[in-house]
């Protein structure tokens, strides 16, 4: 049975609750060792309480950090990558710069509807015992613990792992919604509650736009930094409102605007030029080629980076139209140019950057999934074969028939082995040709995992 890693609802909701479920068995575990610790110094279960509540910042520390090395010895195990599993990518500095002001202005938009709602007496002396927990202990302990471990930490148990897998099962609103709730809930305090969900929600949508837990730490610290000073002042009611106001504003803009992509160039590897992105990846002008049933007449096609584009009619001519843009068939008339460059006066360097995403493949006996991959892998920038190879045989189920001689492979694995192999090289243009060779639905959604992965990294 070939394993396609597809996330069920089911699935996702139990990831998310044992995710929780190491969390919490963190904090019982570090608590009851400070406990124990303690027990042989103290004469009361008061004693025991406080000297507890002065370790309570590095019990959190010490947790957080636990929590965060489950998680990451679970990905190591099953031979994942687990900075890339928990959603540690890369990030523009632009948007570790706005989670910065996302952070500043989720801060004053807080602040401000808490200073505006009615206290309730009970509930503010609630959240002033709590907060006045957090402070017992060195100061470097309580600066530790809340400006830099926990957004770490919280990033990547509710954002790099429970929101990362309920996205792939919910609708995204209903993921953040979730996601967000059991973050806020977590907080334990009322008031704390109530702010936890609603920046959770930010961090959420911050998450989702940029495929990334860098800008969410980024705001995540920048928040609890400065939350973590008071502002004692007498000021207006209508004041307030109105710096609530502007921050909400401004915070809804940089969701909305702020975070998209800056224009992708692409970057042409045979002389190291950069294309703009209103330059096509593949642009067609007026082409003809071909001759009888297969002939193409004035065609006009522009593809830009990351763009997903499906091809509608007759297979003889979508077979023509990807045979010219392969490389494959000449075209007798018009342009046709791949990353900035004609196709007919580089075809060999740029017919190297294309791949045909096939679900069929001729092996010579004896051979292996792992040893053919050898055959087709390009040394890249990023990653040795050995790196790609593991991620790709573990991301699409290759892994637990790897060495098996190709001859004793079923078809279906013998057809997962050849979709895997076809993006080995990690091209930038990727065709796929649905010519009825995709016969059963698990093919068919490994397919759409593949081309969705690729159009999500820009290809």
């Amino acid at each position: 049975m070939i394993s396609i890693k597809r996330t069920g609802k089911l699935k996702a909701v139990g990831i998310a609750a044992g995710t929780v479920g190491i969390f919490f068995a963190a904090q019982i575990l570090v608590s009851l060792f400070f406990s124990f610790a303690a027990m042989t110094r103290i004469d009361s279960v008061n004693d025991l309480y406080g000297r507890v509540m002065e370790s309570a910042s590095l019990i959190s520390i010490i947790s957080d950090l636990l929590a965060v090395a489950v998680i990451l010895i679970i990905y190591a195990c099953r031979k994942n990558q687990p900075l890339r599993e928990v959603e540690m990518r890369k990030a523009p500095a632009r948007h570790v710069l706005l989670g910065v002001a996302l952070g500043v202005l989720s801060l004053m938009t807080v602040t401000g509807v808490l200073y505006l709602i009615p206290e309730n007496a009970l509930v503010m002396e609630e959240y002033e015992e709590a907060s006045s927990s957090l402070g017992q202990g060195p100061l470097w302990q309580t600066f530790l613990a809340t400006v830099i471990v926990a957004p770490f930490a919280e990033e990547v148990l509710f954002r790099g792992t429970i929101l990362k897998y309920l996205r792939r099962a919910f609708h995204p609103a209903l993921a953040v919604l979730f996601s967000s709730l059991i973050f806020g809930v977590l907080h334990g305090q009322l008031i704390w509650i109530a702010y936890a969900t609603s920046i959770g929600i930010v961090l959420g949508i911050v998450y989702l736009k940029t495929n990334s837990i860098l800008p969410t730490i980024a705001l995540h610290v920048t928040f609890n930094l400065l939350g973590g000073f008071s502002f004692e002042a007498a000021v207006p009611e209508f004041v307030f409102a109105l710096i609530a106001a502007a921050a909400a504003a401004g915070l809804i803009l940089i969701l909305a605007l702020g975070l998209k992509e800056k224009p992708y160039r692409y970057r042409s590897e045979l002389n190291g030029e950069q294309i703009p992105a209103e330059t096509p990846v593949i642009d067609v002008r007026d082409m003809s080629a071909g001759r009888g049933q297969n002939c193409l007449h004035n065609v006009d096609l522009r593809v830009f980076s990351g763009d997903g584009l499906g091809l509608r009619g007759e297979l003889r001519d979508s077979m023509a139209l990807i045979g010219v843009l392969n490389g494959s068939v000449p075209y007798q008339k018009g342009s046709v140019r791949i990353g900035g460059h004609e196709l007919e006066q580089q075809r060999d360097p740029l017919i190297g950057h294309m791949a045909m995403l096939t679900p069929v493949r001729t092996y010579l006996q004896g051979t292996t999934a792992r040893s053919n991959f050898t055959l087709y892998w390009r040394p890249g920038e990023a990653f040795t074969m050995q790196q790609t190879m593991d991620y790709l045989f573990r991301r699409y189920g290759v892994a637990e028939f790897a060495d098996l001689p190709v001859e004793s492979l079923s078809p279906a694995q013998l057809t997962l082995t050849s979709l895997v192999l076809s993006i080995a090289r990690d091209q930038n243009i990727v065709f796929f040709i649905d010519d009825g060779q995709i016969r059963d639905a698990q093919t068919a959604s490994l397919v759409k995992m593949i081309l969705g992965d690729l159009r999500a990294r820009g290809k």
